[in-house]
């Protein structure tokens, strides 16, 4: 059964390989280990037992909240670990004053667009060239979270 946990420092090397991928950039282990002692960050993992399945970062300030990073190893696609990584992110947010969970996605991630699109999530912008590798735009999303209740980030 998958559960979402919050992540301890000893839980960093368990991630590093899932951050691979033609959208994802990989974060290095200290920007990791980092998140797991920034008060107002959640990084959260999903787990099956002892099998790490993906990862989520998100920030909580004042009266927003931004999504840094979701990331779903390979052989957990498609089976709703990403969606469930999500809904923690915004019921932790929620919880913790955000009026709105913002993120950025590649133009070209199709998959990631239509997932957060299904979570109710609205495009606000475009960033032109904002990722390097693979080239390409940065689709802004915003969701309205102020009818969302949950625990703290």
């Amino acid at each position: 059964m998958t559960r979402i946990v919050s992540a301890a420092a000893g839980d960093v090397r368990a991630v590093l390989g899932i951050g691979s991928g033609p959208f994802l950039r990989p974060w290095s282990h200290g920007s990791l280990l980092e998140e797991t002692g920034r008060p107002h960050s959640r990084f959260a993992l999903a787990a099956d037992g002892g099998e790490v399945l993906g990862y989520a970062v998100t920030r909580c300030y004042s009266d927003w909240a931004e999504l840094l990073c979701v990331a779903v190893s390979a052989d957990a696609r498609r089976r709703g670990v990403g969606s469930m990584l999500l809904a923690d992110a915004e019921t932790r947010a929620a919880a913790s004053g955000a009026a709105r969970l913002l993120l950025e996605v590649h133009a070209d991630n199709a998959a990631a667009l239509a997932m957060y699109a299904r979570r109710g999530f609205a495009v606000s912008g475009r960033r032109a060239g904002y990722y390097a590798n693979p080239r390409g735009d940065a689709i802004l999303m915003e969701k309205n979270l102020l009818e969302r209740e949950g625990a703290a980030c």
